[in-house]
């Protein structure tokens, strides 16, 4: 004979498997996991952009560098524009 705990712990996985179905066929479940997964996409795409702009800016210091060297050998060698 199954005791109350048994009892009460399958009313509890009943309740919530309803639950989820219930969710599931109003379609209520699709639109949080949309709703998550757009959230995270922003997420990423921020994050993407972010270190775009890092790239960006660490090219155009490596130009700047590179200009100034050519500069510097070009003024030691005496050939000044």
């Amino acid at each position: 004979m199954p005791d109350a705990y048994d009892h009460i712990s399958l009313i509890c996985r009943l309740k919530a498997t309803q639950t989820k179905n219930k969710e599931l066929e109003s379609g209520e479940r699709y639109v949080k996991l949309n709703e998550l997964h757009q959230k995270e996409c922003r997420a990423y795409e921020h994050k993407i952009q972010a270190l775009q702009t890092e790239v960006a800016d660490a090219h155009k210091e490596t130009i700047r560098v590179r200009n100034y060297w050519f500069q510097v050998l070009r003024n030691t060698l005496g050939q000044t524009p």
